[in-house]
């Protein structure tokens, strides 16, 4: 389950970046020996702290640092999720608010709710802090990642990153799939996802002016054409025809993995014509409302969504679908 990461989307760069200090964390030991420890406050910086230089610039010259203020963080989280994975962020917070102190609260539960409605979340997790953050001496530096609500402050889904909608009605048993045919574990993906029953969706954009395109180019679109007319005309195929092209997906020869003249006539006329575009068009119309645009990327029973670097073995995914 270490493989898997969150949706995301997304961890800012803003909250990422570590102050270092000048002196031994600064990687030079023997200097620090020699040098004056500050010559000013600006050079008294400790993860989020700000100090004060003491006989600046002097051979005892010292920084000092004020106690860092209390800061509650609340986090709401999923008890059971499938990619939980709260504490890397909470780390990443801390770098930036010495003083936090953390309560995680479990959805569904009568709290959880009550602060969802109060604060109309959409996603999970959610990391809510006090108004009392502006206090701290880089809140300037970070409260781009934030959005007021009420008496607190929000970070952004897309700073955090998060893995559950709240506000999408549950289909348990779905399995939705995010992928493509180009990506190196592809081939080995579908393998191990073939008894799941899993959706695929293709890594597809469609263009305002019309068309698609892929990372993989014109090649990556036209195979996916060809595999959403498999999909309509010839179901009981289509799975044997994904995990074949993708073992092979830059040759050309896509009609070996049908092997019928009568079948692949179809397939043609299908994928270049409109009717090949509709489908694909519906193929990928739920990467648009989730903003998904890179994989494997994975939702469950269409609340929940993660990603993974790696194909995952077939027990991973057992354990996770609950089988």
């Amino acid at each position: 389950m270490k493989r898997f990461l969150k949706f995301t989307l997304f961890l800012g760069l803003l909250f990422a970046a570590v102050i270092s200090y000048a002196g031994e964390s600064n990687g030079n030991p023997e200097a620090a020996g020699v040098l004056p420890r500050c010559h000013s406050d600006s050079d008294c910086r400790q993860g989020g702290l700000r100090g004060r230089c003491n006989n600046p610039g002097g051979k005892n010259a010292s920084c000092s640092f004020p106690a860092p203020h209390k800061i509650d963080l609340l986090v709401i989280d999923t008890k059971d999720g499938v990619a939980r994975n709260t504490d890397y962020f909470i780390g990443v917070l801390k770098k930036r608010i010495p003083g936090i102190s953390v309560r995680v609260i479990d959805y569904p539960g009568r709290e959880a709710q009550k602060m969802i409605r109060k604060l109309s979340l959409e996603v999970l997790p959610a990391y809510i802090l006090p108004r009392a953050v502006e206090k701290e001496a880089d809140f300037d530096s970070f409260k781009k990642g934030l959005r007021p609500a009420g008496n607190f402050y929000l970070v952004k889904p897309q700073t955090s990153g998060f893995s559950y909608f709240l506000n999408r009605k549950e289909k348990k048993g779905r399995f939705d799939i995010f992928l493509s045919f180009f990506d190196k574990n592809a081939a080995l993906l579908l393998e191990r996802l073939r008894e799941f029953k899993p959706f695929p969706h293709f890594l597809v954009t469609e263009n305002k002016g019309g068309g698609f395109s892929a990372s993989g180019g014109a090649a990556e679109t036209e195979e996916s054409l060809r595999a959403v007319c498999v999909q309509k005309y010839y179901p009981d195929k289509f799975w044997d025809y994904l995990t074949c092209r993708a073992k092979n997906v830059r040759s050309s020869y896509w009609e070996d993995c049908l092997g019928d003249a009568g079948l692949c006539e179809k397939i043609k006329i299908c994928a270049r014509g409109k009717e090949g575009e509709s489908l694909l068009k519906d193929n990928i119309s739920l990467n648009r409302d989730l903003r998904i645009a890179s994989g494997p990327t994975y939702l469950l029973d269409n609340r929940r969504i993660f990603s993974s670097r790696e194909a995952p073995s077939r027990e991973e995914f057992k354990k996770i679908l609950g089988k």
